[in-house]
Parts: C-alpha cells; sequence; structure tokens
C-alpha cells in the first residue's frame, strides 16, 4: 500500500512507503530501494546501449531542466492568529528553483558494432544476393524448358517400345496357350501318381505307428529304471553329506590358515614392489664402477708416451689426454643412463608382476 501526504513546497513533500496499518516511514528503506532502481535502470540501458550500438564508447552525463524556475504565494495574516483575528492578510510571493535531474547517454566511438548494425548488415548482404539468385532460377527454368523436347522424344520411344512389346506378346499368346494345356495335361498325369505315393505313406506310417507304440513300452521301462537309479543315488548321496561337510569345513580352515600365514609375505612381496630400486643409486654406482676403470689410464698413458718418446707437454700428448678424458667421460655418461634404465625397468616389472600375482 502507498499513499501520499503533499505539502506546499516550503514545507517537507514525504511519501510513505508501507505495508500493513502502520503510517511510519522508513527512510533506509526507501533510499535502498531507490538506490536499486536507479542501478536497475543504469544496467537496461547499458543493455539496450550495446545491442543498438556495440561495446566502443563511452557514457556521457548531462543535466537536464525537468521542471523550470517559478514563482509562488503564499497568504499570511499580519497578527498571525490565524482567520479569525482582525489583522490584515496579506500575499507573499517566493522563488521556486529549477529542477534538474542526471541523463547519461552512450556516445559510440565506431570501434564496434552493435546487433543491430549486424543485423542491418546481413540485411545488405542479402539483398545483394537477390540479382544473382534470380539470374540463377532463370537459368535453371531455360535448362529446364531446353529439356523438355529431349524428355518428349524419350516418352516417345518408350511408348513406341511399349506398343512393340504388347505386339510381340499377342504373336505369342498361342504358343504358350498350347505349352500351358501340355503342362494340365501332364499335372492330370501325376496326380494318380501322387495319390499311389500317398498310399504307400500311410501303410508305412501305420507300420511305424505300432513300432513306436512298442518304443514307448521300453521308453517306460527305461524311465521306471532310471527314477530307481536317482532314487538310491539321492540316497547314497544323502549318507556322505556329513564327511563331505566336514571336508569342506577343514578345506576352509586350511585354506584361512595359509592365508593368514602368507599375509606377512604377500605385504611384504607388495612393499618391496612399490619401493623399488633406487634408480639414483645404481647410477652412481655404475658411473663409480666406469670411473674405476680409468683410474690408471693417466699414468699408463703417461709410461706409453715416454717409452714412445712423446713429450709429456706437447700438443699429441695433450691430445691423447683429451681423448682419454672424453672417452672416460662417454663411459661415465652411458653406465650412468644404463643403470637408470634398467632400475626403471626393473621397478616397473616388479610392479607388474605384483599386478599380476593373484595370491
Amino acid at each position: 500500500m502507498i499513499y501520499r501526504d503533499n505539502y506546499d513546497y516550503l514545507r517537507k513533500r514525504s511519501i510513505y512507503f508501507k505495508g500493513g496499518s502502520s503510517d511510519s516511514v522508513d527512510e533506509v528503506y526507501n533510499a535502498g530501494m531507490l538506490q536499486l532502481s536507479e542501478h536497475q535502470q543504469e544496467m537496461a540501458d547499458e543493455l539496450f546501449a550495446f545491442y543498438k550500438n556495440g561495446t566502443g564508447g563511452s557514457w556521457e552525463e548531462t543535466q537536464v531542466e525537468t521542471k523550470a524556475a517559478s514563482t509562488g504565494t503564499n497568504q499570511v495574516w499580519q497578527d498571525g492568529s490565524g482567520r479569525d483575528g482582525m489583522g490584515r492578510q496579506v500575499t507573499e510571493t517566493y522563488d521556486i528553483p529549477a529542477e534538474y535531474e542526471t541523463q547519461r547517454t552512450w556516445v559510440p566511438d565506431g570501434t564496434t558494432n552493435g546487433y543491430m548494425d549486424m543485423e542491418q548488415a546481413q540485411i545488405d548482404a542479402n539483398m545483394e544476393l537477390v540479382p544473382g539468385e534470380t539470374a540463377l532460377s532463370k537459368a535453371q527454368i531455360d535448362a529446364n524448358m531446353e529439356l523438355i523436347p529431349i524428355e518428349t522424344a524419350a516418352q516417345e520411344s518408350v511408348l513406341g517400345l511399349q506398343m512393340e512389346q504388347n505386339t510381340s506378346a499377342m504373336e505369342l499368346l498361342p504358343g504358350q496357350t498350347a505349352l500351358t494345356q501340355q503342362q494340365i495335361n501332364a499335372e492330370s498325369g501325376l496326380v494318380k501318381s501322387r495319390s499311389d505315393t500317398e498310399s504307400a505313406q500311410l501303410n508305412t506310417a501305420r507300420i511305424q505307428a505300432n513300432a513306436d507304440r512298442k518304443v514307448i513300452g521300453y521308453d517306460r521301462e527305461a524311465r521306471q529304471a532310471a527314477f530307481t537309479y536317482d532314487k538310491e543315488k539321492s540316497m547314497a548321496d544323502l549318507s556322505l553329506l556329513p564327511q563331505q561337510t566336514a571336508l569342506s569345513a577343514q578345506t576352509m580352515a586350511d585354506t584361512s590358515s595359509m592365508i593368514n600365514e602368507r599375509a606377512p609375505v604377500r605385504q611384504a612381496f607388495y612393499q618391496e614392489a612399490q619401493n623399488g630400486v633406487n634408480a639414483e643409486d645404481r647410477a652412481n654406482r655404475a658411473a663409480a664402477d666406469a670411473a674405476h676403470a680409468f683410474v690408471n689410464s693417466n699414468s699408463t698413458s703417461r709410461r706409453d708416451s715416454a717409452r714412445m718418446g712423446i713429450n709429456p707437454n706437447s700438443g699429441r700428448f695433450t691430445a691423447m689426454q683429451t681423448s682419454n678424458d672424453m672417452n672416460r667421460a662417454k663411459a661415465i655418461g652411458g653406465a650412468r643412463t644404463t643403470a637408470r634404465i634398467d632400475a626403471e625397468n626393473e621397478n616397473f616389472g616388479r610392479l607388474q608382476t605384483a599386478m599380476n600375482y593373484g595370491g
């Protein structure tokens, strides 16, 4: 429920927004509702600007006069005692200032296009395609018109072929009639043969029925014997049931005991498979072995050079030392790489074995 009490301009104009029967004013609520309404209006303006002009541009705020300045009057009693007093009533005038509100306007900068521009561009593009589509349709119509004589000639050829086929069929009719008569005569001769064959089949069926009756008697006796055997077998199986139950219980107990005994081993196996080997340690050990092989290589090279008369300070000896150092580095690097790859493959093999292990 909303109602308003209006006073003149010099007094406060109050707007009451309330629910129920109270007429109290909630200024905080009113201010929040006003701010929410203004924010929603700003969002609507931005959405419309984007729809119309795109995202390129900026908002400009201008003050727009909503109510022009005017002059107001007020009746005042000189003695201040109201209308019942004896004083004179005079008219006072006062100025009412103009009222303004801030309006926001979106000014596009032309860098982007709005949705309406896109729609118009599509319409313009479609209009440009109209002449081409009209020419294409006309070309198709002309092509169809050129095909009409060819299709007519083809239909006439088909009609002539059908007439020739009908004439040939009429010429073949007497021969087909004679052939049909011969087939009828042959069928008549086969009827007697079929009757004799059916009579023989009926006699054979009678003999087979008599034999089946004898077999049914034998089958009844065989089923009775099988029933007696099954009954005796069931009694024997019932007598063995306690021993089978005891055997199953013992087997389950043995299996449970074996599982409990193997649990620590299985746990250790899985743990070892998960931990694997230290690839870096394997690589370091391989590098150390390779380096050990080159421990005495420098002294050996010096002795060999001395025997060959090579000066240790010469470039040739330095080249030999450099080659020896390069071979040593290659050997160490290759040993480390090979050991690391072997360790990783071994770890993967352990995990694969653990995955395939079903114990």
